[in-house]
Parts: structure tokens; sequence; C-alpha cells
């Protein structure tokens, strides 16, 4: 009876450890013009992230916390775009707010 108590107490323990959720946040932001932009990319250390691009809005999800980098690749005449140190908190969405992409 002993060991069946200790066993369902190990399972519950491991199950609740299974379904702990990671700390995570997101990246959101608006890109203009919408025909300057070639790809969104977000970055920590050795980590890149291509971020789909939705009609000049884009949204990371599930980051884990950390800072990261916001680079915006553009299309000529436009010029690429770099935002650092862009921190993520736990269940937190940070906005960038509009970038507006330089021509040449």
């Amino acid at each position: 009876m002993k060991n069946i108590a200790y066993i369902s107490l190990l399972i519950i323990f491991c199950a609740s450890i299974a379904f702990k959720q990671a700390n995570t946040g997101a990246i959101q932001g608006k890109i203009s013009p919408t025909e300057g932009i070639s790809e969104v990319l977000v970055i920590t250390g050795i980590d890149t992230l291509r971020v789909p691009n939705q009609q000049g809005s884009f949204l990371a999800k599930g980051l884990p916390v950390a800072t990261y980098t916001v680079v915006v690749k553009a299309i000529p005449p436009y010029q690429d775009f770099t935002l650092r140190e862009v921190a993520v908190i736990d269940s937190v969405t940070t906005d960038v707010g509009q970038i507006k992409l330089l021509r040449d």
C-alpha cells in the first residue's frame, strides 16, 4: 500500500515538472513602407528566427526570456534597420512600435 502511495506521488511530481511552461514572451511591431521589407529577423546570441511579415506587421511568439536584436532586411532603395537591446519578459509581448525604413 505504501509503495502505491509513493509511486502515485512520484508520478504527480514528474507530471507537474513535465507540464511546467517555459518562461517565454513575444516581440511585435510594424514596418513601413511594406514594399521595402525583405525579411524580419529576431536574434539572440547565435540563434536567429525569421519572422513572417504580414503586410507590415510582425509577431515573434514563444521567445525565451532574453535580450534580442530585431533586424529588418530591406529591399533597395531602402536601408536595413537594426534595433538592439529588445527585452523579452515572461508572459509579456514587447511592442517595438513603428519602424520606418529609410531610403538610400
